[in-house]
């Protein structure tokens, strides 16, 4: 059986205001721990697939900011709505 991760990274970050905001809402931000909380999401996963099992699913508007802070896994896909 194939597994895979989906990481939802799209919100814009309103509950978390004022130290998330619309351009950069909280999962790209270092809330708790080492890295953002989309890089702790990331590095979590690949405990449990391949980088090439692993799907990013965000907003277009911050796709750059995916791959700025993911850059490492050339072998994952982003889904951008």
């Amino acid at each position: 059986m194939r597994c895979s991760v989906v990481i939802m990274a799209g919100g814009s970050g309103e509950r978390f205001w004022p130290y998330s905001r619309k351009d950069k809402p909280k999962q790209f931000l270092p809330v708790a721990g080492e890295g953002t909380l989309l890089q702790q999401a990331v590095r979590r996963a690949r405990l449990l697939v391949p980088c090439s099992n692993i799907y990013i699913v965000t907003g277009r508007q911050y796709h750059d900011l995916v791959c700025e802070q993911v850059p490492e896994f050339p072998g994952w896909k982003k889904v951008a709505l």
